[in-house]
């Protein structure tokens, strides 16, 4: 069972925390995208040329 907070506002410190963790972790993804740190991950198959946007087989 989920124990709820009784009061009605939320803790605005622990919120603070919590979007200052998120920007940072954005802003690390985009220094090392910039810095060429990441790959791209996806397959060929997402890769398949098209004509005219209808895939060729």
């Amino acid at each position: 069972m989920a124990s709820l907070p009784l009061s009605a506002r939320p803790e605005r410190a622990h919120a603070r925390r919590m979007a200052l963790g998120i920007l940072i972790f954005f802003l690390l993804i985009t220094v090392a995208s910039i810095a060429g740190k990441t790959a791209d991950t996806r397959e060929y198959a997402d890769w398949k040329p098209t004509n005219g946007g209808f895939r060729e087989t």
